[in-house]
């Protein structure tokens, strides 16, 4: 793998999250909350906390206001993640997480604030200032936010010379983002059946959707599948067919699913742009998401947790 530099993780529409852990969820009744945690969250915010665990050097960017915001900002100097942060007026979003004893969870996330056109400017100019060699755009776009934003994030990027960009998203943004031309996307299944409007069942489904979706955009695909584990679209020699890569699952308890598809894409935005080969790419990411299910959201395995779990992956080229 070639040195790796500096790299930008943008999260424009982050979250506090809350988990609420209850009995049971009852309708129409109280329910009695036994606990609570509250942490720094969202897509973007938890690809760039993975980042920095399995060793890269990130900057997290992101658009914060409000109480909300500043709680943010206490959470992220709390955990020392580097950090900029566009001021905006209006408040930051808080997502709340119902868990229930039997582990059953409920998530209700709020659209988020509507940035100004300044604030959009702020966060534009910064992409501009800053010489780097990667840069990922994670997760849900702010209330009203032009559908084709990323798609003009990822234009920009090209502008500015050799940036390798990755992708991360859904429905009209997703479909609009691709047409930027990133490096890598990383869709779930869901996310994938959007951008091709139809159902995919099985793998042979889901690997014919990750090709079109690699030669019609011109890009990598790396597609999530939860506990069948992930398959990676690899556009090795540009006009072929793609190459193509099946990471297998491995067998834990799962305790939550919050951050899984975000750690898995930051051990994929560590290594892909800088080299690693796609197989060993897929066993690091794959081990990721393997320990964040395993923990309690919010928490973090050891670094060499990751790393010992990934060579007991199994990847194979089909």
């Amino acid at each position: 793998m070639s040195k790796q530099g500096r790299t930008l993780i943008f999260a424009l529409n982050p979250s506090v999250d809350v988990e609420w852990e209850v009995p049971n969820v009852v309708w129409e009744e109280k329910n009695n909350i036994l606990s609570e945690r509250r942490w720094a969250g969202g897509k973007g915010v938890n690809v760039a906390r993975w980042f920095r665990l399995l060793g890269g050097d990130g900057l997290l960017v992101l658009p914060l206001g409000g109480m909300n915001g500043r709680e943010m900002e206490s959470f992220l100097k709390e955990e020392g993640l580097a950090y900029h942060a566009v001021p905006i007026v209006q408040s930051t979003r808080a997502n709340i997480i119902v868990t229930t004893r039997e582990r059953r969870q409920i998530r209700l996330n709020p659209l988020g604030p509507e940035l100004t056109r300044q604030e959009w400017d702020q966060l534009f100019d910064f992409l501009k200032e800053k010489p780097v060699d990667t840069v990922v755009f994670s997760g849900a776009l702010p209330r009203n936010a032009p559908v084709d934003t990323y798609r003009r994030l990822l234009e920009l990027c090209r502008q500015l010379g050799p940036v390798k960009t990755i992708l991360d998203c859904d429905k009209k943004a997703f479909e609009q983002g691709v047409l930027g031309k990133p490096f890598l996307v990383k869709p779930n299944t869901t996310e994938l059946e959007q951008w091709v409007g139809r159902r995919l069942s099985g793998q042979s489904q889901i690997l014919e959707a990750a090709c079109e979706l690699c030669l019609t955009a011109e890009t990598n695909v790396l597609v999530s599948m939860g506990a069948e584990g992930a398959l990676l679209a690899w556009r090795d020699t540009e006009g072929k067919s793609p190459r193509i890569f099946r990471a297998y699952p491995y067998e834990v308890t799962v305790l939550n699913t919050v951050g899984a598809g975000d750690s898995l894409l930051a051990a994929a935005a560590l290594t892909l742009p800088n080299g690693m080969e796609p197989i060993e790419s897929l066993k690091l990411s794959i081990a990721a998401s393997t320990l964040a299910v395993s923990k309690p959201a919010g928490i973090l395995p050891r670094k060499e947790e990751i790393y010992e779990l990934s060579h007991k992956i199994q990847v194979s080229e089909i």
